[in-house]
C-alpha cells in the first residue's frame, strides 16, 4: 500500500511542476485589437419578450489609446457600423431586416458614435439622424477579454415607423402565446473584445 502512495506522490510532484504558471499582466498596458472584436445585438419579439440575436460585420473604431485602465483606452475613441452588414445567421430574416427595418432609417442604418470618459463610461450614440447618449456596463470574462453592454430604445432614435414596418412583414413570426404580434423597440448591444498587452521587462 505504501508503495502504491509514494508513487502516486511522485506522479503528483511531476505534474504539479509542469503546470503552466498563470501569466502576470501587472506590469502591462493595454490595446485594442479590431481583428479580436465582434458586436452582437439582441431584439426582442412577443409579449413574453423573447430574444433574436445576430451581429452586425462591418464594424469599426479608432482613436483607441494603450493604457493599464479600460475605460482610458477607448475615451474619445469613434466607432461605426452598417446595418446592411446584419447576420443572424438567417438569410432571409437580414434581408427583411436590411430591406424593411435599416433601408427605412436615414443613412441606411448607418449607426457612428464616440466613448465618453464618464462615470458611467458612456457612448454618444447617432441612429437615424438622432444623438443620444447612453451609459455602458463593462464586463470583464479575463485578464484579456472584456464586454461592452449597453441597451438602445429605438422609440427614442425616432424608430419607430421602421420597427412598425418589420412588424408587418413579419406579422405571423411575431405572434406570441397570447396571438399578439409584438416586436419591441428594446435593443441589447455587446462589444466582445480580446486587448493585446504590451508589457515592460
Amino acid at each position: 500500500m505504501m508503495r502504491y502512495i509514494v508513487i502516486a506522490a511522485i506522479f503528483f510532484s511531476l505534474t504539479a511542476c509542469h503546470k503552466k504558471p498563470t501569466q502576470d499582466y501587472s506590469n502591462c498596458a493595454f490595446s485594442y485589437q479590431a481583428a479580436a472584436t465582434e458586436l452582437k445585438w439582441t431584439a426582442y419579439k412577443f409579449t413574453e419578450k423573447t430574444g433574436v440575436s445576430g451581429k452586425l460585420k462591418t464594424f469599426s473604431l479608432t482613436g483607441s489609446q494603450t493604457s493599464r485602465e479600460i475605460v482610458d483606452i477607448f475615451a474619445g475613441a469613434e466607432f461605426s457600423a452598417d446595418g446592411m452588414s446584419v447576420d443572424s445567421s438567417n438569410p432571409e430574416r437580414d434581408g427583411k431586416l436590411k430591406e424593411h427595418f435599416f433601408a427605412n432609417l436615414a443613412n441606411k442604418g448607418k449607426i457612428s458614435g464616440r466613448f465618453i470618459k464618464a462615470q458611467p463610461l458612456s457612448v454618444e450614440l447617432v441612429l437615424n439622424g438622432v444623438s443620444q447618449v447612453i451609459p455602458v456596463a463593462i464586463f470583464q470574462k479575463s485578464p484579456l477579454e472584456y464586454t461592452a453592454k449597453l441597451s438602445l430604445d429605438l422609440n427614442k432614435f425616432n424608430a419607430q415607423a421602421a420597427v412598425k414596418k418589420l412588424n408587418q412583414i413579419c406579422h405571423e413570426l411575431h405572434i406570441g402565446k397570447d396571438g399578439i404580434s409584438k416586436l419591441w423597440p428594446d435593443v441589447d448591444v455587446e462589444i466582445h473584445t480580446t486587448l493585446k498587452p504590451e508589457c515592460g521587462n
